[in-house]
């Protein structure tokens, strides 16, 4: 048997060939691995930051829990430096207010923006100062409803719905709707209780409609907890708004005066914003409340998380509370999306060693300190 030769030149050009292909194999194979690694890497740097994140997420929060039980609070909110029993006793009785809030020295219980652990940012919102759901005439809840430009026709339709959620029985209002009228959408029938959260609201019929309460974000304005007048210390803007006769100027003005001093009666309220409101003296109240929603987000993970808390008895003996068993209670937490405003939000520094400023920019300046006396 024989074999014909093959000439040189095609020995060649297949070698060639196949090397080429060899190398176009390598730097593909190369290219995946490369883009593979880099994935991993920052998958692997993600969860280091989540699993961080959710460290000082608790941190923050068990410094704050113990701050609310341990410390003074009064209307201008938690104190973070000690006063004697003459001090306490004087304020309780009124006649106290000489207990100024330097900046800093409290920790404020209507949202205001802090440094809590690591890169964590809290806020702590004294739940009297937004609007109840679970009562029976929604009145600032209709009002903040127009405020987002529901029509009147709009807010009383969405109103009777709430109420038809929320009640016992199977008659439906006029505009309102019941488990029939659910059906009919392919929705969950109503749940015919009180709302657990102020974001069931999302599962009240036809409320998906109107894509302005969800932009203004309507629930962190609202709360299942409370059924009083709103708080005018602790109350947002828009909530503030929602008492009759005040505008939106009447709102900044109300809330510049109770940065510097807080608001004890009404013969104040009515100095600050130059007229008299057709508001029961009985129902106003200017202490805060035993429920609180503290909300923790992570500038660079994207993370933030509601923990909506009742403190057992009233912040007002809570003295009584540690001797207890149970001095707080988690209603309920839920993982959210940031907001706008937290999104963009400048904290401010508290004067207290147990929140301390040791975020990433701190740590790489004192990085870059060390490597350069090195």
């Amino acid at each position: 048997m024989s074999f014909m030769a093959i000439p040189a030149k095609q020995q060649q050009g297949f070698i060639l060939a196949a090397t080429l292909w060899l190398i176009a194999f390598i730097t593909v194979a190369g290219t995946y691995l490369a883009q593979w690694a880099g994935e991993a890497k920052q998958q692997i740097a993600s969860q280091q930051q989540n699993t961080q994140a959710e460290i000082d997420f608790q941190g923050t929060l068990a410094t704050f829990l113990y701050l609310i039980n341990t410390q003074y609070v009064n209307q201008y909110g938690v104190m973070l430096t000690e006063i004697t029993a003459e001090q306490k006793e004087a304020d309780t009785l009124g006649s106290g207010m000489g207990l100024m809030a330097s900046e800093g020295s409290y920790i404020k219980l209507y949202d205001q923006a802090y440094h809590g652990i690591g890169d964590v940012i809290f806020s702590v919102q004294d739940e009297s100062g937004l609007i109840a759901t679970n009562i029976e005439e929604p009145f600032h809840l209709k009002y903040l409803l127009g405020l987002f430009g529901l029509s009147a026709t709009a807010r009383d339709e969405a109103i009777a719905k709430l109420q038809d959620y929320e009640d016992s029985d199977s008659l439906h209002r006029i505009n309102g709707a019941e488990e029939q009228q659910y059906k009919q959408q392919h929705k969950q029938a109503p749940a015919n209780r009180a709302l657990l959260t102020s974001w069931e609201m999302q599962n009240v019929l036809d409320w998906d409609k109107y894509p302005e309460l969800w932009q203004n974000d309507l629930p962190r304005l609202t709360s299942s907890s409370w059924g009083e007048w709103p708080n005018f210390n602790a109350a947002p803007n828009q909530v503030l708004q929602t008492s009759m006769g005040i505008t939106r100027e009447d709102a900044e003005k109300i809330i510049q005066a109770r940065n510097e001093l807080p608001i004890t009666d009404l013969g104040q309220l009515y100095q600050i914003i130059g007229k008299v409101l057709s508001i029961d003296v009985l129902s106003f109240s200017s202490i805060p409340s035993n429920f609180f929603r503290v909300t923790l987000w992570h500038p660079q993970t994207g993370r933030a998380r509601e923990i909506h808390l009742e403190l057992h008895p009233s912040i007002l003996v809570k003295d009584y509370s540690l001797k207890t068993t149970r001095p707080w209670t988690v209603d309920y937490q839920l993982d959210i999306a940031k907001t706008a405003e937290q999104q963009h939000v400048q904290p401010k520094q508290l004067k207290t060693d147990l929140f301390n400023d040791n975020s990433s920019q701190v740590k790489q300046s004192e990085t870059s300190t060390i490597a350069a006396t090195q």
